[in-house]
């Protein structure tokens, strides 16, 4: 049998509908498009015809697993902050200091402040010996500005 060498608007037509109905059968493709199973079979098998496939599919089906993946893990960050920031509203004494480190790193780094490492490779480290209540005053002080800039909301407080 030989194989096809240029992929149709007919064998456009069956990547649709393979596309489409994933789970039909060659004999059903057949009695469609009125072509021997024999045939189709050929025609599935050859190279022009599994790379016409591969394009169609990337092009219709991959869009729409990015967009569900997107929005999977949208909804698990979403629903992260929501546990940090419960976390983070609990009086200072109660919330670990590498939590509120943490935190604040991960807030600068989402909002491109902070000095932490920036593209331009240009931060300065400074080392700075403070104990870590005084350490944790001062995040959790920077860490309520980066929350009321990002809600406009100026009564945000952290525990006292």
């Amino acid at each position: 049998m030989s194989s096809i060498q240029k992929v149709s608007y007919t064998h456009d037509a069956m990547i649709d509908m393979l596309i489409s109905n994933p789970g039909i059968s060659q004999g059903e493709l057949a009695a469609h498009f009125g072509y021997t199973p024999a045939w189709i079979s050929t025609i599935m098998s050859s190279d022009a015809f599994k790379e016409k496939l591969e394009a169609r599919r990337e092009e219709v089906v991959n869009p729409i697993i990015r967009v569900t993946m997107e929005d999977r893990f949208t909804a698990v960050v979403m629903k992260s902050l929501e546990v940090l920031q419960e976390k983070l509203e609990q009086p200072h004494t109660a919330v670990p200091d590498q939590l509120a480190l943490q935190a604040a790193g991960l807030g600068a780094k989402a909002l491109g402040k902070g000095g932490f490492g920036g593209t331009g490779g240009n931060a300065v480290q400074v080392n700075v010996q403070v104990n870590a209540e005084e350490r944790l005053a001062r995040v959790a002080g920077r860490l309520s500005s980066l929350v009321r800039e990002r809600r406009g909301d100026a009564e945000v407080e952290v525990g006292g």
